[in-house]
């Protein structure tokens, strides 16, 4: 495959099947197109910046929280209209995304329809190494990526090698690249290069950046959800790993804090993994463990379900009342109950004759 920079200077490739290199430039851009996986968890991907499109509506855009963003949201390209794919074979996953927090094997992403339309998507560059993976597909059409340095540093890169006449087929793009100096950008265009039918179109779904040596989030586990019974305290044992990066400081600290609960929650010691936790009230609490690096933060919660101790019955048997035989008395007495414990009957009660002279009387008295 031959390309071209933008001051038309040709530059020499080794190409591999859809890889290419191109040497003998300052910059380096290089690009390859695999199959795209079923299942992508972007937050594991996309160490410096990872995005989505399309979680919700066709304007949909969920990034990387707690870092500078990085890959920009689409501009579109040509006419066509501009949808939200809802079922694309590949599914997508993040625990650490603004607007969304969190989102669990989405199959959802953006589309354009027409010859011509598309989407472009642009990462800043310099020179440092960096890689770019982008998660595209297609339907009915042959597509089109195209990816510049914006200082002409490297070729370009341009690949139509994805191409469904009758379906969809997904892609990966992974992008390799470096400019030749400070303050670039790397320009991405996807679009339909040939249509098969009146509603041929090009997809965008998500994309992720990383480099070489880049810090990675720490991974995290609260660990299994659990169940206590007052006054008792619930243990809870956590793990947490890390690259070691940034170094210095080289260090993972650790937290463990409330995120709801109708109570009052007091940690054994709240920067220990595994530690004890106790709690004032009854009720659904949702405890969170943070690993921090210095540099990035990652998250997991764990759920206690916290019980109330048994508590006896409350009964009253109405006030004390007289009266001359043959009359009978009215009685009106009122038992409430906790529902403790869950396998017990419903609670029982009876009457039992008081000693009283000349009087008939009844006191009230809880059945084993």
């Amino acid at each position: 495959m031959t390309s071209q920079d933008g001051s038309g200077n040709i530059g020499s490739d080794i190409t591999a099947g859809n890889f290419s290199i191109v040497t003998g430039v300052p910059g380096q851009l290089s690009g390859s197109l695999t199959a795209a996986p079923v299942n992508v968890d972007l937050t594991a991907q996309g160490a410096l910046d990872w995005a989505h499109w399309g979680l919700t509506s066709a304007s949909s855009f969920d990034h990387r929280a707690g870092v500078t963003q990085q890959i920009s949201n689409f501009s579109p390209i040509g006419g066509g209209t501009l949808s939200r794919q809802q079922v694309s074979p590949t599914s997508y996953s993040w625990s650490n995304g603004t607007p969304t927090a969190s989102a669990t094997n989405t199959p959802t992403g953006v589309y354009k329809v027409g010859t011509g339309s598309g989407f472009e998507v642009t990462v800043p560059a310099d020179t440092t190494s960096r890689t770019l993976k982008l998660y595209i597909g297609l339907w009915d059409a042959q597509g089109k990526l195209e990816a510049t340095l914006s200082d002409g540093s490297a070729a370009s890169y341009v690949d139509t090698t994805l191409i469904n006449q009758t379906a969809t087929s997904n892609g990966l793009y992974t992008l390799t690249y470096q400019a030749g100096s400070a303050g670039q950008t790397l320009r991405i265009r996807w679009t339909v290069q040939a249509s098969f039918n009146s509603f041929g179109n090009v997809t965008l779904q998500a994309a992720a950046l990383t480099a070489p040596f880049a810090n990675q989030a720490p991974t995290v586990n609260a660990g299994t959800d659990q169940t206590i019974t007052l006054p008792n305290t619930a243990a809870l044992s956590g793990t947490a790993s890390d690259d070691g990066l940034p170094n210095p400081p080289g260090t993972l600290t650790t937290t463990w804090s409330k995120v709801s609960g109708p109570g009052t929650v007091t940690f054994g010691n709240p920067n220990a993994l595994s530690t004890t936790v106790s709690f004032s009230a009854a009720g659904t609490y949702t405890l969170r463990l943070t690993a921090n690096d210095s540099g990035l933060t990652a998250t997991d919660d764990v759920v206690v379900t916290v019980n109330s101790t048994n508590q006896a019955p409350t009964v009253n048997a109405g006030t004390d009342q007289t009266i001359t035989l043959p009359n009978t008395a009215a009685l009106s007495g009122t038992a409430s109950d906790d529902g403790l414990p869950k396998s017990s009957r419903n609670p029982d009660h009876h009457l039992v004759q008081g000693e009283r002279p000349g009087h008939r009387h009844f006191r009230e008295s809880e059945c084993p």
